[in-house]
């Protein structure tokens, strides 16, 4: 799930995010990571969120991709 906050900050004004295979992206990463190497239940957690927050009718896209059931609401979901 590629979901990110920006991608969601761009769509829910009106715009769009484009494809475009001539472009270059970096990602500088850290040398020592002060996180745990399997981020799954972190990002699935904030995916919830954001999709409760700004989806609306599209949140249930969401909860399909990570495979939770729509009834549990970010709030009370415990990993």
């Amino acid at each position: 799930m590629g979901l990110s906050k920006h991608s969601c900050d761009v769509w829910q004004c009106g715009g769009s995010v484009e494809v475009l295979p001539c472009a270059r992206i970096a990602h500088i990463e850290r040398a020592h990571k002060p996180y745990t190497e399997d981020l799954t239940s972190h990002v699935r957690r904030n995916a919830l969120r954001v999709a409760e927050v700004w989806m609306d009718e599209f949140k249930s896209h969401v909860y399909m991709a990570w495979n939770v059931p729509i009834e549990v609401s970010c709030g009370s979901y415990r990993l």
